[in-house]
């Protein structure tokens, strides 16, 4: 049943997003977007894990400025992996802790942005996510999407796509 559910989710994804694409292990800048409690923080860090790996080295990026746990985690994650990490728990404005990253990480760091989800796509989140977009500039625009959600992942997929241009998609908790 699961094979079958992931299927649809990537066909349908596929629909929306167009062909497949490679993704290149050099330096890049990558933005995190999805909903609440989809796994973006998760993913920033198995994404740094892997990238470190690659021998490439890696900054995260704590954009979440609404949930302050959410820092506390990706913090957490970042010393785990053993990459760096910037965060500003006193700034407001998620484009502005992406614009202090850009200067504080070193020019040849893979960034890896994790971005505020909400329970739902809304002007806030929509308008927020452009803002750090704009600022940021990323190679890639990764969508987490929980396994779960069934065909609504295509209905979020077209939201996000509409409004940042997601480059590619990241199914989470296919473990059950």
């Amino acid at each position: 049943m699961r094979d079958f559910l992931v299927r649809i989710i990537y066909e349908e994804i596929r629909g929306i997003l167009g062909k497949d694409a490679v993704f290149e292990l050099r330096p890049r800048r990558i933005l995190l977007t999805g909903l609440f409690g989809q796994g973006k923080t998760t993913t920033a860090g198995k994404l740094a894990r892997h990238f470190q790996k690659k021998g490439v080295r890696v900054g995260l990026v704590a954009a979440d400025v609404h949930r302050p746990a959410a820092i506390d985690q990706l913090q957490q994650l970042a010393r785990r992996v053993g990459c760096e990490f910037f965060a500003d728990r006193d700034e407001p404005r998620a484009e502005k802790v992406v614009e202090r990253a850009l200067a504080a990480f070193p020019p040849h760091l893979a960034i890896i942005v994790d971005t505020a989800g909400r329970s739902g796509i809304d002007a806030e989140l929509i308008e927020e996510l452009q803002r750090v977009r704009a600022v940021l500039q990323p190679d890639s625009t990764l969508l987490v999407l929980d396994a779960a959600m069934g065909q609504a992942a295509g209905r979020s997929a077209q939201a996000f796509h509409t409004a940042v241009g997601v480059t590619g998609v990241i199914l989470t908790k296919l473990d059950g």
